[in-house]
């Protein structure tokens, strides 16, 4: 009798165990391949917000959006096997960052910049585009996102090779 209470308390264990791990998988967030949640917020200069969308063949996008007040920021890192909204060709090269790499900015209105960073690396393609919609303030001046959408290049083509 008693070696029949330690089974099924051995298999009571169990199936709690595996219905916690289920549980805990099903409500799980999916994380960014390319960058942490946590060196998102550090270049964006606050808590973030995350929407995953990757594969098991290395593709996907992942986005980080930061609200302040009347200003959003937002970090959208795209990895495919073929270009994706790459910059310009008289766009500025850049060294030391993938292959190919290129950096342009552009303002589609005067309450958006993006600031991007289009390249490759082996035999896949990224970009990178920091998004700022609102009121121009002085939080985050050209030079940072510069800076921002830099180093987050840097950490992307790290994690790609």
């Amino acid at each position: 009798m008693q070696l029949f209470a330690r089974i099924s308390v051995a298999r009571l264990i169990a199936i709690a165990g595996l219905l916690l791990g289920i549980a805990n998988h099903a409500g799980a967030t999916e994380l960014c391949p390319f960058m942490t949640q946590g060196s998102a917020a550090k270049l964006l200069g606050g808590d973030v917000s995350a929407t995953v969308n990757s594969t098991e063949d290395r593709d996907g996008a992942c986005t980080f959006t930061r609200q302040q007040a009347s200003i959003t920021y937002t970090l959208a890192i795209v990895v495919h096997k073929t270009p994706t909204d790459p910059c310009p060709e008289h766009s500025t090269p850049l060294k030391a960052v993938g292959n190919e790499a290129m950096s342009c900015r552009f303002s589609p209105s005067s309450s958006e910049t993006t600031e991007k960073i289009s390249g490759r690396v082996r035999d896949m393609f990224f970009t990178i585009a920091l998004t700022i919609r609102g009121p121009k303030g002085p939080d985050m001046p050209a030079e940072a996102e510069r800076e921002a959408v830099n180093q987050a290049a840097e950490q992307v083509t790290g994690n790609l090779y």
